[in-house]
């Protein structure tokens, strides 16, 4: 799959409460070796300065381990790939104590050869519209989303946040990063949704998909659901990526 047959669009707004936008996000592609194009959003968190750099360590660990490998293995690699951001975070963290504890959430998606394969930690999600339908296809590393899913967790949204993040890149030497295959809804006219929980906490999943229905472009469902978002509370940073492939 070519670059050009798939419309590529990214937005970012540090939205109404926040000095700073501590998301960062990429769009990369790779002619040899192997081909592809990487999408990655992160959505960073730490005093100081310490989010915004966390974010940004992620994108360029990545994108760098992207330009520079051949890996037919597209699983293995993403998911080494993020857990090299997570050593890079973490060691820099580590030499400077003015980062001490920053860290990251981390979504990337490697379009290649027709597939699509999505590494994720945190609460920055990936979605896929088609056919007047949408369906999310990370699950959050949150308290409240763990809870859903682990009975065991209930207990501890009386003591913490349900936002509170159970994984994030940066934090600890070792890191559990979901791998998702979502090739089999990557289809012609297949639109994807990467974004920061700054649309996803304002946005509902059939707002997004509305979106997408109505727009004719990728720049345009960025621009649309940046404006939506910002129609609400938008107490955080909010990044949308989109690519739509073409076709029909």
């Amino acid at each position: 799959m070519k670059p050009t047959d798939i419309d590529i669009a990214v937005k970012t707004d540090v939205g109404k409460r926040r000095e700073n936008n501590e998301d960062s996000n990429g769009v990369f592609h790779r002619e040899e070796p192997g081909g592809g194009t990487l999408l990655v959003v992160a959505d960073g968190m730490g005093g100081a300065a310490g989010g915004e750099v966390a974010s940004r360590l992620a994108v360029e660990s990545i994108r760098d381990s992207f330009l520079k490998t051949n890996d037919s293995a597209i699983e293995e690699w993403i998911q080494a790939a993020v857990e090299g951001a997570n050593q890079t975070i973490f060691d820099r963290a580590r030499s400077e104590p003015a980062l001490h504890g920053m860290g990251t959430t981390c979504t990337a998606a490697l379009l290649s050869s027709g597939r699509l394969i999505i590494g994720h930690v945190g609460d920055s999600s990936a979605y896929i519209a088609e056919n007047d339908s949408i369906s999310k296809v990370t699950n959050d590393h949150t308290l409240a989303a763990e809870a859903e899913r682990m009975p065991e967790y209930e207990a501890l949204l009386h003591r913490f946040p349900r936002h509170l993040l159970t994984r994030s890149v940066g934090v600890g030497e070792t890191l559990q990063v979901d791998v998702e295959d979502a090739t089999d809804d990557w289809v012609a006219g297949a639109t994807l949704i990467i974004c920061s929980d700054g649309l996803s906490n304002e946005v509902a999943e059939s707002e997004m998909g509305a979106v997408v229905t109505q727009s004719n472009s990728a720049q345009e469902i960025c621009d649309k659901l940046i404006a939506l978002a910002l129609t609400r509370e938008a107490a955080d940073n909010v990044t949308v990526l989109v690519a739509r492939r073409n076709g029909s």
